[in-house]
């Protein structure tokens, strides 16, 4: 997860996106490093979407300071992703973390995709798990060397042509 970490970092730092979109947070290593950007940039907001294990935390990884660019909603993105989606309008980053199915994945892709502003971030983990990512570039006619992968984490980036 470090190099993740750091590329998710790095890529909230350069884009200084107003306001990220992320389903899925576990203990919330890759949210804190996504937080400690958007603190930095001195902008941003991070949403996050988690179905907490059986011990009932989300993103306890997160230092305290930092939540206060952070909105936590719990519960399945199959119940939340539109209705957050449409509270927030628009995205400048999407991540992808929560359940790796494949009926879960096109769900969130086709779902988030038209929030996404032009030039922005549509990311994903666990690419490899299935072909999710690609049928879903197939389907809105994303050519396929578009798609990015970085061991793990797949990216597109939204062009005003789609």
């Amino acid at each position: 997860m470090g190099d993740e970490a750091d590329i998710l970092y790095v890529l909230t730092r350069l884009l200084k996106p107003q306001q990220i979109l992320e389903t899925g947070v576990g203990a919330g290593v890759s949210s804190a490093y996504m937080l400690q950007a958007l603190h930095i940039n001195g902008a941003g907001r991070l949403t996050s979407i988690d179905l907490p294990d059986e011990g009932g935390l989300s993103g306890w990884a997160i230092p305290a300071e930092l939540h206060k660019h952070w909105d936590l909603y719990l519960g399945p993105s199959s119940e939340l992703l539109e209705k957050v989606l449409n509270e927030l309008t628009s995205i400048d980053i999407f991540l992808h973390d929560s359940d790796h199915s494949y009926g879960n994945m096109m769900y969130e892709f086709m779902t988030a995709w038209p929030f996404i502003r032009s030039g922005k971030l549509f990311l994903a983990h666990d690419v490899g798990r299935n072909d999710a990512l690609f049928d879903f570039c197939k389907a809105a006619g994303i050519p396929w060397t578009r798609v990015r992968t970085y061991p793990v984490l797949g990216g597109i980036r939204k062009n005003g042509v789609q």
